[in-house]
C-alpha cells in the first residue's frame, strides 16, 4: 500500500484519476451504437478494437482497484482501501463487497495476458470465445462501485465518482 495520503489528496486522486477509469470504461460500453461516418474496413477495424482494448484496459484497473486483498498492490497503489479504511470498517467493506466472481477473475486473466501484455495465450483469429460480455462485465462492476461508494468515507471520495457510476444496468 502506498504512503499515507490525507482526505484531500484522495479526494483529489479519486476526482481525477478513479474517475477517469470509471468514466472511460463506461463510455467504452456506452459507445456500442455509435455509427462512423465511415466504410472504410481498417477504421472500423480500428474503433471495435480501441473501444475493446479502452473497456478491457480500465476493467483490470478497477478490478484491481476493488479487489487489493485478491490482486496484490504495488508498492504506490492506491486501492479501495484507502477510501473505506478505519478501524474494523476493512472487513465490513471486503464483505460487503462480496468475493470476486469467476467472470471477473476471467476478464482480469484475460485482460492480463490478451491486452496488457504479448504473450502465447493470445487468442488467435476470431472465435466466439474472442468476444468481451462487457455489459455483463459492466453492470457487475458498477454494482460494486455502487457498494464502494456508500462505503467510502465522503471526505475522501467526494462526489465526482459517484456521480459517474450508473445508478441502472445497461
Amino acid at each position: 500500500m502506498s504512503k499515507a495520503l490525507k482526505p484531500a489528496e484522495l479526494r483529489a486522486f479519486a476526482d481525477e484519476h478513479l474517475a477517469y477509469e470509471i468514466e472511460m470504461l463506461f463510455a467504452a460500453v456506452r459507445t456500442r451504437d455509435v455509427r462512423l461516418l465511415t466504410d472504410d474496413p481498417s477504421l472500423l477495424s480500428f474503433f471495435h478494437n480501441a473501444r475493446v482494448e479502452a473497456f478491457v484496459s480500465h476493467l483490470r484497473t478497477l478490478i484491481g482497484f476493488l479487489f487489493p486483498d485478491v490482486y496484490r498492490p504495488k508498492r504506490n497503489d492506491v486501492t479501495a482501501r484507502h477510501y473505506v479504511e478505519s478501524p474494523g470498517k476493512q472487513g465490513e467493506w471486503e464483505d460487503w463487497r462480496g468475493p470476486l466472481s469467476d467472470a471477473m477473475r476471467r476478464a482480469k486473466d484475460r485482460a492480463d495476458k490478451e491486452v496488457s501484455y504479448l504473450t502465447d495465450r493470445r487468442i488467435a483469429g476470431i472465435p466466439p470465445e474472442k468476444g468481451w460480455a462487457m455489459q455483463p462485465l459492466a453492470n457487475a462492476l458498477g454494482e460494486i462501485l455502487l457498494r464502494f461508494v456508500a462505503a467510502a468515507e465522503p471526505e475522501r471520495l467526494g462526489e465526482r465518482v459517484s456521480a459517474l457510476v450508473p445508478q441502472v444496468p445497461f
